[in-house]
């Protein structure tokens, strides 16, 4: 590629950045309204700002040469002793608009006042975006920010689906989505603890709850942490105002909570 070329070529990624964090803007805006599957989106723009495939396919930040300086903002909370740590991701029940069910439980990612970490993009991107494993760790299901982008891309149905999801973080992944984990929310007795902890009508009868997408959360996180991180590092003049207090304040359960187990 001639000089010119490559100046040419340098220019229009730099057009394909800006790009690219609007469309993660809007992403987040959808979400952030309530259009949760909105941000499922978000992972084509994720894979080619960030991954580097073994086929010499190369990230817009790796032909940027942006790796190696780049520092990147990170809200999760590394505890050593913990075996399932959700950071901030929390249980939150809807009404549910989508299909013939009563509600939608899921979770959101509401970081609150908590102050963000920040860490090398490598770093950043191998990090267990979610802890899921036994005191042991001979059953480790965490999930990387790398593997979450990956597989909701390409076997989610985002850029690709596939019926196949052999393979240790793939099944993880599922499992994750659809809720086989293992965790559940059991039938609570008292009314008020029900309303305050899960939300909706009251129905001594109800089996047990589970919440699903909790990829959605996860990659909403991640969003969020690449625009916080990516805008002021390449000095690019984008608007962005998250609104996490929508979807919490709408959510039926009136108190927020997560999962975080120790070994100690």
């Amino acid at each position: 590629m001639s000089p010119q070329d490559n100046d040419i070529r340098l220019a229009e990624a730099k057009e394909t950045l800006e790009s690219s964090l609007q469309y993660l803007i809007a992403d987040a805006k959808e979400y952030d309204k309530g259009n949760f599957i909105a941000i499922k989106r978000s992972v084509i723009t994720l894979r080619t700002l960030f991954y580097d495939s073994n086929n010499n396919s190369r990230s817009l930040l790796t032909y940027l040469n942006a790796k190696n300086d780049l520092q990147m903002k990170s809200f999760v909370t590394p505890f050593q002793k913990e075996v399932i740590n959700y950071n901030n991701i929390y249980f939150a029940r809807f009404k549910d608009r989508r299909t013939k069910k009563k509600y939608y439980d899921t979770f959101l990612f509401f970081p609150g006042e908590d102050k963000p970490r920040t860490l090398p993009f490598d770093c950043w991107w191998n990090e267990k975006i979610i802890t899921f494993k036994d005191s042991n760790d001979e059953k480790d299901s965490s999930l990387s920010r790398e593997q979450l982008v990956k597989i909701e891309s390409n076997k989610d149905g985002v850029a690709h689906f596939d019926a196949n999801i052999r393979g240790k973080a793939p099944r993880n992944y599922f499992d994750f989505k659809r809720g086989n984990t293992g965790i559940f929310i059991k039938q609570i007795s008292d009314p008020l603890t029900h309303l305050v902890m899960v939300g909706g009508d009251f129905d001594p009868n109800d089996t047990n709850i589970i919440g699903q997408d909790l990829n959605l959360a996860l990659t909403r996180q991640i969003v969020h942490e690449t625009l916080i991180s990516l805008i002021p590092y390449f000095d690019i003049p984008l608007n962005y105002e998250p609104n996490f207090n929508h979807n919490w304040l709408n959510k039926l359960n009136s108190i927020g909570w997560k999962m975080n187990v120790s070994d100690k």
